[in-house]
């Protein structure tokens, strides 16, 4: 600030005094320095600084004033990240001395000075709505801050596969506005953002342990569950992992960012099977005599989003680019021409450690017959193998058919000696008898069934 003064007519008058510091004036509401007309016979021996009428401080001279008041706006202006302007009517009046308690130190004098005199900035408001929302620094961020949103969305959406965005907009009216406003106003950029979409810039959240649930969440943070899906519209279902992190603020977002996507999805249309009998093969035996092939059908949504969740889906299109193949798979008919005698033998020689009926834990339907591993064991009659092979808890198992809807099962083998599809008469060897699948030991598992039913397998042998 510099000041000039001229002797008039004996008298001093003051000129008006500018703030030459980097920094610009609020028109019409400038802070200005000024010295006031004084009669000739006044003498100034010092000078009072005048805040909106209210003194404030005596100074011995001008310079001291514009110093300090320079120091306070470089101070503020670097607080706040930007250029200000000092909001009041600040003028240096000339004074007398005598009972005046005159400031000489400059950094009490700021001090003065900062705790009297208010500051504003030029600040860039998005009002949406008609309601002034956050202010940013330059209208570069503010028209950023916009656009930033909409091209979060927009990426959101391409991450997605055969996702095109067609249309972005914003649903509210939106606009940028310049004006004066308070230093602590003026936000940045992601905190804008964060409260455009979620209407806070409060964060929340809760990090996902062992036995959570979304209704123990939702109790001890007292809100719904409805409301803290709202506030995680990316959790699924009921399914929650630990260490996930659920945001607990439920969004009330002043700006809706619209978005119609086109989707194009492929989807796979089951091929028909065409079934023909085959006489070589056994009932229970299939052939695949020709492969089929699933067809295509591709499919183009319309998906409106708002703010990210789907609010409507509609088909454009569908249509089959790929037609089903057919496939033809033949199923046995040949006549099952091994029929037991009706009288079985024992199928391996041994002790009975297990009988037929309830066990602890489960209903037993056969009996188990201990006998080391390795030990023959032969077909109880006469039949045909239907099933050798590994099948769950029974391991390695036979089962043979003796018809009249009669089956053996002998389980728990070492080793199986016959195939799916052999013939077999009474007495002869079929496998070894071992511990595979659920076995503590060495046994075989005998078991009977007619008409697909288990029975005791001793009142065979009465």
């Amino acid at each position: 600030m510099r000041i000039r003064s001229s002797a008039i007519g004996g008298g001093l008058r003051a000129s008006l005094l500018r703030k030459l510091v980097p920094v610009a004036f609020i028109a019409g509401a400038v802070a200005v320095l000024c010295l006031l007309s004084l009669p000739r016979q006044f003498v100034p021996t010092c000078y009072q600084i005048i805040v909106d009428g209210e003194p404030v401080a005596f100074v011995e001279n001008t310079c001291v004033a514009e110093e300090a008041l320079d120091a306070v706006m470089v101070l503020k202006s670097r607080q706040y990240g930007t250029q200000l302007e000092v909001a009041n009517e600040v003028r240096v009046s000339p004074a007398r001395s005598e009972g005046a308690k005159i400031v000489h130190n400059k950094t009490e004098l700021a001090r003065i000075l900062a705790d009297k005199i208010a500051f504003v900035a030029t600040g860039y408001v998005i009002n949406v709505s008609g309601r002034d929302v956050v202010t940013l620094a330059s209208r570069e961020e503010a028209e950023g801050v916009l656009q930033g949103l909409k091209d979060m969305f927009v990426s959101a959406a391409a991450k997605e596969p055969g996702v095109t965005v067609k249309e972005v907009s914003l649903s509210e009216n939106v606009s940028i506005a310049e004006k004066k406003v308070k230093p602590t106003s003026i936000t940045d950029v992601e905190t804008a953002k964060r409260v455009l979409l979620r209407g806070t810039d409060r964060i929340r959240t809760y990090k996902v342990s062992r036995g959570d649930s979304l209704w123990s969440i939702a109790s001890r943070s007292r809100m719904s569950v409805e409301d803290l899906r709202r506030a995680n519209p990316e959790v699924k279902g009921d399914v929650l992992q630990v260490g996930q992190t659920l945001n607990l603020v439920v969004p009330e977002p002043f700006l809706t960012v619209h978005t119609v996507e086109e989707k194009v999805v492929e989807q796979s249309i089951p091929h028909p099977v065409r079934y023909v009998t085959d006489d070589s093969l056994w009932p229970w035996q299939t052939v695949t005599q020709k492969k089929g092939k699933d067809g295509i059908r591709r499919i183009v949504y319309q998906i409106t989003r708002a703010n990210g969740i789907e609010t409507a889906r509609e088909t454009i299109s569908s249509e089959i680019i790929e037609e089903p193949v057919e496939a033809v798979v033949a199923r046995g008919s040949r006549v099952v021409s091994g029929k037991g005698t009706g009288k079985f033998v024992w199928p391996a020689r041994g002790i009975i450690t297990s009988y037929y009926g309830s066990r602890r834990r489960d209903f037993h339907q056969g009996i188990d017959i201990a006998a080391p591993t390795g030990t023959s064991v032969v077909a109880a009659d006469s039949g045909i193998v239907v099933f050798s092979g590994y099948y769950g808890g029974y391991g390695k198992v036979i089962f043979i058919d003796h018809g009249d809807d009669v089956l053996t099962i002998y389980g728990h083998n070492s080793a199986n000696l016959v195939s799916a599809g052999e013939e077999v008469k009474k007495g002869q060897v079929i496998a070894r008898v071992g511990r595979t699948g659920n076995a503590t030991g060495p046994h075989l598992h005998f078991e009977v069934r007619i008409d697909g039913r288990p029975v005791d397998p001793l009142k065979l042998y009465q």
